[in-house]
């Protein structure tokens, strides 16, 4: 921790110019500096440096404050990483508060046990014939299960913790390590039993938890058993095969993705130590944010099974976020993963599968088109319910409007119609408000409106006619059915050269009115009721039917017309 004061010198020490400089490119502007916002993409530039107030403003995201606060946005950090890294990298020295050394005292004794706890457990390999052989089978020489950290718990209840109590370690503190446990009875045991143990380290590569994998197979345990977070592990903001503040991955200029450790274990082993995996669990924003730091580009390379396609899904929502370049990994046949697939075909093959791995879109749309039939309609529907989360998490525009330019494509519907299903739905409203895409079209919708108010109006004038006549009863039956006919068309060129929905399939009465109420067109459910009545009439060949609804027809359902009348006259079409 850091006086406040110290804080205030800090920043005074610090040249903000010199700083945001190195990532925005930045001209003078009277006493100021201008540039373009490195949050979000802007045509005018408004991102404002003051260097007299020591602050800067990015009036296009609204995001504004001192040179701390820019460098922790910038690279993803806290506060207090970015105070050390902005010390060492300006040589701008800073105090620490005393008070914090009880705290780091603290975690150091935490990370203390953890190094005691590896090499417990790496001396207990050496004594298993069982776990030595498990790790040969899988490729590992026993130079690199030392260089790699891995070990073994024995299968007893005790070992690790009266190793550690022998060397003056506290039951509690291994119990918030997680690397015991304690039952409902009171009874303490070892929370890692039979398996092979592999180290979890923080970027700063000091130990904070263990992955094990159990080597003889047990119904009631399952196969893989993380640490559970605690003072210095979280699981969900750690990645595993990540060290030296992600050094290896900056060197790259990518990150690996992986699912296991023995895929990413397999992959540093074979000269690919930008390989990373999440810890036993699906990949998450904190993990996106980790890798934030380090570099913008991705590719996965998840298990080659159902579930492994699914998870590639999740984990590209999430990526998406913090607008990664992904890139998915493809391995065919009976290989199920990576690590299985280096130890088949080696280093070479690995790396020539790497440069022809598929942006994640061809990716997924190659995933997601199986077994559907998109020459039908109801195949290019599931495909666009398919793609619908993915859309959803795109943050940059250009490149959210390029992957529908290709489904619109691959699909054969109107870019514009995709836009309404996948983009802002208010934006594409106003942007078809006062035009429609062909002026043919707008042709035909006026043509057609102008239709519907005519028959309205002379369906209007039943209500001053004597329903005593047989032919004005017909007549206002035949005429109802006509403007509801010429109602609910209109309503269909609405939808579709208005709002871009194609929400219904078939294009029938009842489709296209669940849809315009959806749309606000139309207000209540009387509209259905409408429907049914015009169905009615078709075969009402003796008048009966309509005697029963004329009364209906001429006091609710004309003024329901004139309802959608000024409704669809407000959009100004």
């Amino acid at each position: 921790m850091y006086k406040k004061e110290e804080i205030e010198k800090f920043i005074e020490n610090l040249d903000i110019v010199q700083v945001i400089g190195e990532y925005v490119t930045l001209k003078k502007a009277g006493a100021n500096y201008k540039g373009f916002s490195p949050f979000k993409e802007e045509r005018t530039p408004s991102f404002t440096v003051s260097p007299t107030k020591n602050i800067f403003k990015d009036f296009s995201s609204g995001i504004g404050g001192n040179v701390i606060s820019f460098y922790m946005r910038i690279n993803n950090i806290t506060f207090y990483e970015a105070v050390e890294e902005l010390s060492v990298k300006y040589n701008v020295p800073i105090r620490k508060l005393n008070i914090s050394k009880k705290s780091s005292f603290q975690n150091e004794k935490y990370y203390e046990i953890m190094r005691e706890a590896q090499e417990i457990f790496s001396k207990n390999i050496l004594k298993s014939e069982q776990a030595l052989k498990y790790m040969e089978n899988r490729g590992f020489s026993l130079e690199e299960i030392k260089k790699y950290g891995i070990g073994f718990s024995f299968d007893t209840w005790d070992n690790l913790l009266n190793a550690l109590k022998e060397k003056g370690y506290s039951e509690e503190d291994m119990l918030e390590l997680g690397l015991i446990r304690k039952n409902d009875k009171g009874n303490i045991f070892d929370y890692f039993r039979n398996r092979i143990m592999f180290p979890i380290y923080n970027e700063a590569m000091k130990p904070v938890g263990f992955g094990g994998r159990i080597i003889i197979s047990n119904d009631n345990s399952p196969k893989y058993l993380n640490s559970p977070d605690s003072k210095i592990f979280k699981k969900g903001n750690e990645l595993f095969g990540l060290y030296n503040r992600g050094e290896n991955i900056k060197k790259k200029g990518l990150a690996i993705l992986m699912e296991g450790y023995l895929d990413v274990l397999s992959a540093h082993k074979n000269n690919f130590p930008n390989a990373v995996a999440s810890l036993g669990t699906s990949f998450t924003e904190g993990q996106a944010k980790l890798l934030k730091k380090y570099t913008n580009n991705i590719i996965i390379a998840y298990d080659n099974d159902s579930a492994g396609r699914e998870a590639v899904l999740k984990a590209a929502n999430i990526l998406k976020k913090d607008d990664f370049n992904i890139r998915c990994l493809s391995i065919e046949g009976e290989v199920k993963d990576p690590d299985e697939y280096l130890r088949k075909y080696g280093r070479k093959n690995f790396l020539e599968i790497l440069k022809t791995s598929k942006g994640i879109f061809d990716y997924l749309f190659d995933g997601f088109s199986k077994n559907l039939n998109l020459n039908e309609i109801t195949g290019k529907r599931k495909m666009i319910e398919k793609f619908r989360s993915f859309f959803a998490n795109v943050t940059n525009n250009t490149e959210k409007n390029l992957y529908i330019s290709k489904l619109s494509v691959e699909l054969g519907i109107d870019k514009e119609v995709l836009l309404g299903e996948f983009g802002n739905f208010s934006t594409v409203q106003k942007k078809y408000r006062k035009n429609f895409v062909k002026e043919e079209k707008v042709f035909l919708f006026k043509r057609r409106f102008e239709l519907f108010c005519n028959s309205l109006k002379s369906l209007t004038e039943a209500r001053e006619r004597d329903f005593s006549d047989s032919f004005v009863i017909s007549g206002t039956g035949a005429r109802f059915s006509i403007t509801f006919d010429l109602a609910w068309k209109v309503m269909k060129d609405i939808l579709i050269q208005h709002y871009a929905i194609i929400g219904f399939v078939t294009g029938s009465p009842r489709d296209v009115l669940r849809e315009a109420f959806k749309a606000n067109l139309i207000g209540d459910d009387d509209w259905m009721e409408m429907l049914k009545v015009r169905n009615e009439l078709i075969h009402d060949y003796d008048g009966a039917v309509v005697k029963t609804h004329c009364e209906m027809i001429v006091g609710k359902y004309i003024d329901l017309f004139y309802e959608f009348e000024k409704i669809v006259k407000e959009l100004a079409l």
